[in-house]
């Protein structure tokens, strides 16, 4: 009988990569540090090989001591909207390159988002979302850090919606998003940091839709339509929060205003509104 490898299963074989590839990734000899949560989350670090970090939110596996694999769990829950609904992801995560008290990472997201039978059929959705981040750090004391982070994200998709009137368009089409953060953190005491970020979007293409209009009797019509992401929005975001650390266990809150990022897929919403950020993690 095969059985299906699941999420948990691939992050596992992946990390257990050989050794060979392991030490090709060590970032110096000898003991490699662990990074704090927060470091994970808001700057460049990554967990350390066959580490594990879980919370309602992600599954994160270190597949050495530079690199990370994980996925982000809510989006799976769409699939109890209905069975045909599917947003399988898969995030990496790497520490380039350490200079002193710098440090420079980047991560990319693959999130394939399907939609198949939402709302009773009357829309059908496929489509690829990429979101790439390239993330450079720079402790100027121990205990404060300075966070930049540039992201992009690619979004292609493909679609049908069924009209009244047997009347159905069918489309596809792109658009892209890039927005900038920065953020500043500062340890208080060995469980409290503070931080706070600051988000900027500066670049946000229109999504361009072609397709054409099926309607009674066959009557075909071309059309082409447009729109730009958070049109009407600031494009500027502010929040700010803690980190709570207690033996493997790490909180990270925070709240603020501004331009609405749809969590893990970071794609502006033309909305400018009450923003958060929540993270709950077990390392092992």
């Amino acid at each position: 009988m095969r059985r299906r490898l699941g999420a948990g299963g691939l992050l596992l074989v992946l990390s257990a990569a050989s050794p060979g590839a392991h030490a090709a990734c060590v970032e110096r000899p000898g003991a490699a540090p662990r990074f704090s949560a927060e470091e994970i989350l808001l700057g460049t670090g990554v967990l350390n090989h066959l580490e594990v970090a879980v919370g309602p939110t992600e599954l994160s596996v270190g597949v050495c001591d530079l690199f990370q694999v994980g996925t982000y769990l809510p989006p799976y829950l769409v699939t109890l909207l209905d069975a045909g609904n599917a947003m399988p992801n898969l995030a990496f995560k790497g520490r380039l390159f350490t200079v002193g008290p710098m440090s420079v990472g980047a991560a990319v997201t693959f999130f394939y988002v399907q939609l198949e039978r939402f709302d009773r059929s009357k829309l059908g959705l496929r489509a690829w979302v990429v979101p790439a981040r390239l993330i450079a750090e720079v402790a100027w004391l121990p205990d404060w850090t300075t966070t930049l982070e540039l992201t992009t994200v690619w979004m292609e998709l493909n679609g049908t919606v069924r009209l009244p009137r047997h009347v159905v368009l069918r489309g596809a089409g792109a658009g892209q998003s890039t927005h900038l953060s920065l953020v500043q953190r500062y340890r208080l005491a060995d469980r409290w940091s503070v931080w706070a970020r600051a988000r900027v979007s500066f670049d946000r293409a229109p999504v361009v839709m072609h397709g054409q209009t099926v309607a009674a009797g066959d009557v075909r019509l071309r059309v082409r339509a447009q729109g730009e992401l958070a049109r009407g929005a600031s494009g500027i975001t502010g929040v700010g929060g803690v980190s709570w650390t207690y033996d493997n266990f790490n909180l990270l809150v925070g709240a603020g205003y501004g331009t609405l990022f749809i969590p893990w897929l970071e794609l502006p919403v033309g909305l400018d509104t009450f923003a958060w950020e929540l993270s709950a993690t077990w390392r092992f």
